[in-house]
């Protein structure tokens, strides 16, 4: 009976560290002094979930029996769309230019997919509890995310007495400005959440200062399509506090524009030494393609994109190609050495290396739970797990619009946990 209690104890304590060794990989170091281990802190972050995946697959043989192993694949649509993504991805290979380079992207995906189907695996173990799991993790990244940050900015600016500009310097560990700043709103969802759903005093508390603290990052960043974002999750909280028409939900609402304000106070006194608002600035610009250069890239690649999918609406160019082609139709606004590696829209981007009809089930599996949720929400209108889940889809298709989150595990890794969750509630579980 011991014996077995133990052996329960450490397949608890296994798939708890697993997940967890997942869901943190984003604290991967981009060098351990001296040695540096890469220029993009994406490659060891791959590396870690290559090994990551190693442990779990020799985990899920010795621990689940294969009933088990293939329950959790079974009659799922929306998990047989990524499947077909991979599928078609390697079949584009055979109208890739660049072979060797449409090789390498395909083992990053397969990567990411074995990382998807093991989180599951293990996520729907006997007794594990994903929505406390979810919760937990949520808040301590959220905390080292932004109070990182944070305190690099204060820093520079308040102790070195540095002016306030927009630099990777501060971007965390999303080593991308525009990463770090949906990564911690996409998080920030959590802490909402709370103030929507919990009564107690010190976790109302503890939910302020994560807002506040994750909105001063998101300013302090300046990142405009997460300020947009934040705009439109603040905006469907608001509409939907109306449409439910419950006080508790206008005092939830009042705390969060509470946080609001402490973070627009606090950006205000660490901007104070400026002589102009760079967020104001960065704003006036973004509807004049001429003067703001990063708009009018994005709106080349967008255009060249959709121009490579009509060329070639079957297998696309080949997986992993488009940074060689855009080469090609980019050329005239290409400056010194600098390549569009990517479109700035993973939609665009997939169909244009894959194809229409891969393009169509890598939507689809972004879209599906968010439309499923959106449609609960708008049957009850309560912010409730559905909500939760619209919010954060909401946050990262924004961000698939604009970027580029599915190359970056700390936002696509954080998607797959919540897409997880998504499957772990009764109502969702797909069959």
């Amino acid at each position: 009976m011991g014996g077995f209690f133990y052996f329960y104890i450490m397949r608890v304590f296994v798939n708890y560290l697993i997940l967890s060794l997942y869901f943190f990989v984003f604290i991967t170091p981009q060098y351990i002094d001296p040695i540096f281990l890469a220029f993009d802190k994406v490659y060891p972050q791959m590396f870690l979930i290559s090994l990551i995946n190693i442990i779990s697959f020799i985990h899920i043989i010795k621990i689940f029996n294969f009933k088990e192993f293939v329950s959790n694949f079974k009659h799922r649509k929306h998990f047989l769309s990524f499947f077909f993504v991979v599928v078609i991805s390697t079949i584009s290979l055979v109208v890739a230019d660049n072979f060797n380079e449409g090789v390498v992207s395909l083992v990053k995906l397969i990567n990411l997919f074995l990382a998807y189907c093991f989180i599951m695996i293990i996520a729907f173990s006997r007794n594990f509890n994903m929505y406390n799991y979810f919760i937990t993790v949520t808040v301590i990244s959220l905390f080292i995310e932004s109070v990182v940050i944070n305190l690099d900015v204060i820093e520079s600016v308040i102790i070195n007495g540095n002016l306030l500009n927009r630099s990777n310097a501060y971007a965390g560990f999303g080593a991308n400005i525009n990463i770090s700043s949906f990564s911690v709103l996409m998080k920030t969802i959590v802490p909402i959440y709370f103030l929507f759903n919990y009564k107690n005093t010190i976790i109302k508390l503890v939910s302020c200062f994560l807002i506040a603290s994750s909105f001063l990052t998101i300013m302090l960043l300046m990142s405009r399509a997460a300020i947009i974002a934040l705009s439109l999750v603040f905006i469907s909280t608001i509409l939907l506090s109306v449409l439910a028409n419950k006080k508790k939900y206008f005092f939830a609402n009042g705390l969060v524009i509470f946080s609001l304000l402490i973070s627009i106070f606090s950006y205000n006194l660490i901007n104070e030494k400026n002589a102009y608002n760079i967020i104001g600035e960065r704003f006036a610009n973004v509807t004049n393609p001429i003067v703001d250069g990063s708009v009018k890239e994005r709106l080349n690649f967008y255009t060249t994109s959709v121009q490579s999918i009509i060329d070639n609406p079957i297998l696309g160019i080949g997986l992993g190609n488009w940074q060689i082609k855009s080469i090609d139709l980019s050329k005239d606004i290409i400056e010194s050495y600098r390549v569009p590696y990517f479109v700035h829209n993973d939609f665009l981007q997939t169909a244009a290396e894959i194809g229409i009809i891969g393009g169509l089930c890598f939507v689809f599996f972004i879209l599906y739970p968010f439309a499923i949720s959106f449609k609960n929400t708008i049957q009850h209108f309560r912010f409730d797990l559905d909500f939760m889940i619209f919010l954060i889809f909401l946050v990262y298709i924004i961000d698939s619009m604009l970027n580029f989150p599915f190359a970056r595990p700390i936002n696509l890794i954080y998607l797959f946990f919540t897409i997880i969750l998504f499957y772990k509630s009764e109502k969702y579980y797909l069959k």
